[in-house]
């Protein structure tokens, strides 16, 4: 059995680790989280500005199927009331 998928192809180990991680950090809405889920689990050597990072966690919670529908929900509303789209681009 790998790390990364079960015999049935389900997530292993890492893969379930990884997206608990991100889930938490995204999830918390927290930026200081946030830049701590993407030094332990990116191979970024620069850490985006708060401004970016705000704007990111927000567009990976609305993508997020994982997250509740509420913190999905209000993440689409501070993107779009700060005219942000909410494309991943």
């Amino acid at each position: 059995m790998s790390r990364y998928f079960t015999s049935k192809g389900e997530p292993g180990e890492l893969i379930t680790q990884y997206l608990n991680a991100r889930d938490e950090a995204v999830k918390s809405m927290d930026v200081n989280k946030f830049k701590d889920f993407i030094k332990n689990h990116s191979m970024r050597e620069n850490i985006p500005s708060d401004e970016v990072l705000e704007i990111t966690m927000r567009k990976m919670a609305v993508h997020i199927t994982s997250l509740d529908i509420d913190t999905r929900v209000d993440a689409f509303r501070w993107l779009l009331e700060r005219g942000y789209d909410f494309y991943l681009d």
